[in-house]
């Protein structure tokens, strides 16, 4: 006999719910990039706002990097004390696929701090410029 009001309360749950949880809208120059973007804002980033938000988007990517990086070595680290999988020769290996996980993530990690650290740079050259006065 409860179960209807039940039903409804819970319907009614999931019909209000994501009204509470969208927050306030931004305007798109106040949003992160997604990966569709990036070409785009490379090619068209002139002021020290665009160059920032790419280095914010290479900070992330990194950092999601650094997470998949720590698992492939833990990875690694398990199979390579595993007897016999270190010389294996035989296909799968999981000890040689943790090992290339681990120096692809590396060098992805590498590449998008990098890329964040030019963006920065960029950004901090600009802004000077664009704060001076029109003369």
């Amino acid at each position: 006999m409860h179960t209807q009001p039940r039903a409804a309360l819970a319907f009614l749950f999931v019909a209000i719910a994501p009204a509470f949880t969208r927050g306030a809208p931004q305007s798109p120059s106040n949003q992160f990039l997604n990966a569709k973007e990036v070409h785009v804002a490379e090619a068209e980033a002139k002021t020290s706002r665009d160059h920032s938000r790419l280095a914010a988007y290479y900070s992330s990517q990194a950092q999601r990097t650094r997470g998949k990086l720590a698992q492939a070595e833990d990875m690694l680290n398990y199979w390579s004390k595993q007897p016999g999988m270190a010389g294996r020769t035989k296909v799968p290996n999981p000890y040689a696929s943790a090992r290339t996980l681990t120096e692809r993530y590396r060098a992805e990690l590498e590449k998008e701090s990098k890329l964040a650290a030019t963006h920065q740079k960029l950004a901090e050259s600009l802004e000077p410029s664009a704060n001076k006065p029109a003369q």
